[in-house]
C-alpha cells in the first residue's frame, strides 16, 4: 500500500521533509537526503538513498528500542580546507567555522550516521564527517569523496547523557574544488 502523505513539512533547497503514514518505498519520490516521517504505529523516520524512490529506515536502530533522527545539513562546504560545522536542521548557506550544537535532553546513544551529497562535485578529494560531542571527536565517522554520493558509519557509537552538546564537523586534509552542494547528515539518538 502507498503510503498516504499528508504534507510536505518544509523544503530548502532541493531537500524536502515530508509527513507519511506508511512506508514510502517505491511510491515517494524525493531528492537524495529527503526526510518523511511517517505517524504509523510504530512511528519511523525515513531518509531517501536514491533521489528516486528508494529510502532507508532511519529510525529503527536494530536495538528495538525507540531512536529519534538528529538532522544536520548545510548547502556549502567551502572548496577550502577551513573546518567547517553543520548546522543542527539545514540551512542553505556556508556553514558555519564555529560549532552550532544540540543539547541532548536525555541520556542514550549515538548511532549510524549517514551522510548524502544531494548534488556532488569538486575534485574527489575527501571530507571526513565526524561527530563530536561536548567539543571532542567520536569515534563516528564518515569519510566520502567530494563527488561521492553518500556514505554511512553504521558499525561505531557514542553514548550521551541529558546536557551533553553535539554536533557535525566536516574536515578537509586538501581543496576539494567547486561544485559540491545541499550536504546532510542523519544521526541517530536512541
Amino acid at each position: 500500500m502507498a503510503p498516504r502523505i499528508y504534507t510536505i513539512v518544509v523544503t530548502i533547497g532541493d531537500i524536502s521533509l515530508y509527513q507519511v503514514t506508511g512506508d514510502p518505498n517505491g511510491s515517494l519520490q524525493a531528492t537524495r537526503g529527503s526526510v518523511a516521517f511517517d505517524d504509523s504505529s510504530p512511528p519511523k523516520v525515513w531518509q531517501n538513498t536514491d533521489g528516486a524512490t528508494a529510502w532507508t529506515d532511519i529510525s529503527s536502530g536494530g536495538g528495538g528500542g525507540s531512536t529519534a533522527p538528529l538532522v544536520f545539513g548545510t548547502g556549502s562546504l567551502s572548496a577550502s580546507t577551513t573546518t567547517r560545522f553543520l548546522y543542527p536542521g539545514y540551512d542553505d548557506g556556508l556553514a558555519q567555522t564555529v560549532a552550532i550544537v544540540i543539547e541532548m535532553t536525555q541520556a542514550g546513544t549515538l548511532r549510524n550516521l549517514r551522510i548524502v551529497h544531494n548534488n556532488p562535485g569538486g575534485n574527489g578529494n575527501d571530507i571526513v564527517y565526524t561527530v563530536l560531542k561536548n567539543g571532542g571527536a567520536t569515534s563516528i565517522a564518515v569519510t566520502l569523496a567530494s563527488n561521492a554520493a553518500a556514505g554511512a558509519d553504521t558499525s561505531n557509537s557514542e553514548t550521551f547523557v541529558a546536557g551533553d552538546q553535539i554536533t557535525i564537523r566536516a574536515t578537509k586534509a586538501a581543496g576539494i574544488g567547486g561544485g559540491l552542494e545541499d550536504i546532510t547528515a542523519t544521526l541517530e539518538a536512541a
